[in-house]
């Protein structure tokens, strides 16, 4: 079963001195209590506590691993997985993500996924630039056809090539994340195009990597609010996964073209908003609410 949620922080009114805040924070283990802990901005510390949030929540969810139970490791390249399931879903992973308003996770049963949210700079507290700034900053991340793909969208209206950008760079993130290898992949190596266009969402894109193309890649984005939500999907054969422990847990690691073909043949579920209260173990969440 695949799923997609989202949480918006914004409307979680909780501070990071409330009692409400601190008896979210109590269900999480020691070290990511003090991972969460680790933030100086109230916005960062309630990004960090809520995904990690719905990541137990789903893996609890959907597998039925007990709350306390719950293993979560990761690959070198830091990618999560959980070190434990019932093989009900033969592949079963996720990816989280966090920007601006939105705190989100995918998960996927046989293919393995990547998310990234990519958020308006208001949204990041950031000064927004123009897409020539942008382009000084990062031309060596993309490649002159993407450019020129950004390009194209200014007529459309104020901040539409700026938003045509973000589209860019949150399917090369979602698609290093879905790979598994982080930070070390250089994006430029990555060239992506949009045989429909930019115009409406969802958007459908193709990939190249090292200019061969991925056939047994599927990238979706689409906008909620002022965010891109981009989610790639490839096949297991595709994992860079330096220590092995990821893989492991993959009941099916090889995909033929008929299981891919089935893999990806429906539409995927839509994003669901869920509230923090509703990623809490239920004692939590009567405690809280009751």
């Amino acid at each position: 079963m695949a799923v997609r949620l989202l949480t918006d922080i914004r409307a979680w009114r909780a501070t990071c001195e409330s009692s409400e805040f601190a008896a979210c924070l109590s269900v999480l283990p020691p070290a990511e209590r003090e991972s969460v802990n680790r933030f100086m901005r109230d916005e960062d510390k309630k990004r960090a506590l809520v995904s990690r949030l719905l990541q137990r929540h789903v893996i609890q969810t959907l597998l039925g691993v007990s709350w306390d139970e719950i293993e979560i490791k990761r690959t070198k390249g830091g990618k999560p997985f959980v070190a434990q399931h019932d093989g009900r879903f033969p592949n079963f992973n996720y990816n989280v993500s966090h920007e601006g308003d939105l705190v989100g996770i995918v998960s996927d049963p046989i293919c393995v996924v990547g998310f990234d949210i990519s958020a308006h700079e208001a949204l990041r507290r950031t000064t927004p630039r123009s897409l020539p700034e942008l382009r000084k900053i990062f031309r060596k991340q993309f490649c002159e056809n993407e450019w020129t793909t950004m390009e194209l969208a200014g007529p459309r209206g104020p901040g539409a090539a700026e938003s045509v950008f973000r589209l860019h760079w949150s399917l090369k993130e979602a698609i290093v994340k879905a790979r598994g290898d982080g930070i070390v992949f250089d994006l430029a190596r990555i060239a992506l195009s949009f045989p429909r266009g930019t115009g409406t969402t969802p958007v459908e894109s193709a990939l190249a990597i090292d200019g061969q193309p991925q056939p047994r890649w599927h990238l979706h984005s689409e906008m909620c609010g002022e965010h891109w939500l981009s989610v790639a999907r490839c096949s297991p054969d595709a994992i860079i996964d330096a220590y092995g422990e990821f893989t492991a847990t993959m009941r099916q690691p090889h995909l033929d073209d008929a299981a891919w073909a089935a893999a990806t043949a429906a539409p995927p579920p839509p994003f669901r908003f869920v509230t923090v209260h509703d990623l809490l173990p239920a004692d939590t969440k009567a405690a809280l609410e009751g």
